[in-house]
């Protein structure tokens, strides 16, 4: 009897594993699928590493330069976070949503893997390799710059009070970036250290309603009594009952 009771049991479990195993492959099939696809082209505004002309180029010498111990240090960390959400791989396997999720993590995992095995970016090569002129280059920054200008209001008092964050990497590899980009900014300006971006952020604090060219006085109304009639941020996102994951 209890042999038979163990071995319902196990048949009950061969059968859930070859479920497991099914799903697996069937993720497997959307990532061939999903490598097999072509690259985008390269954007107006987007930076390819020095030397490298399409984006397919890019991915293929960084594939180069990783080892096996990447991909046992990549498998490490994807089988720590299924274990941190499920609790192994069997039950990811058998959750509802366990194949989707499967997905999301290996895709997350080996996202940030990558960029942290990225290192040092050579982003001023880059720049000066889309825009090889002095001049060119130095318009780029500066059309950087003017695009972060908030553009929801027009000029008013609280253009005084504008916040400006300009970051960039440190080192030689910003240093030419922050040499064009400094005289565009204001004497209040806040810095910080990226490691592969430069960035411009600009906001208008304190700006009325009442500027604002979308919103008229019956609007500015029932923003106000939002928050009294239904007891909680006008902001919330009261009409969605359920979020479901984007993998971005």
């Amino acid at each position: 009897g209890i042999y038979r009771q163990l071995q319902t049991v196990l048949q009950m479990r061969f059968a859930e594993v070859g479920t497991c195993r099914v799903k697996a492959q069937n993720n497997l099939m959307q990532l061939v699928l999903e490598s097999e696809t072509l690259a985008p082209p390269v954007g107006a505004d987007e930076l390819l590493p020095v030397g490298c002309t399409s984006i397919e180029e890019a991915a293929q010498r960084f594939l180069k330069v990783l080892t096996d111990d990447d991909l046992s240090e990549l498998e490490h960390r994807v089988q720590q976070d299924i274990h941190a959400e499920f609790g192994g791989l069997y039950e990811a396997c058998m959750n509802s949503a366990g194949a989707e999720s499967l997905l999301r993590i290996l895709r997350n995992a080996t996202r940030a893997y990558l960029n942290d095995r990225l290192g040092d970016v050579d982003l001023a090569g880059m720049l000066k390799q889309k825009h090889p002129s002095k001049s060119a280059f130095g318009q780029a920054i500066a059309k950087t710059y003017y695009d972060a200008e908030p553009k929801l209001v027009s000029g008013g008092m609280w253009v005084r009070s504008e916040v400006v964050i300009f970051g960039a990497p440190e080192g030689a590899g910003g240093a030419a970036i922050t040499r064009q980009a400094t005289p565009l900014l204001p004497p209040n300006a806040a810095s910080i250290a990226t490691t592969d971006e430069a960035i411009f952020y600009r906001e208008y604090s304190n700006v009325p309603l009442a500027a604002l060219p979308q919103l008229g006085p019956v609007w500015s109304a029932a923003y106000h009594g939002a928050a009294e009639l239904t007891q909680t941020s006008p902001h919330v996102r009261l009409d969605i009952a359920q979020w479901r994951h984007i993998d971005g």
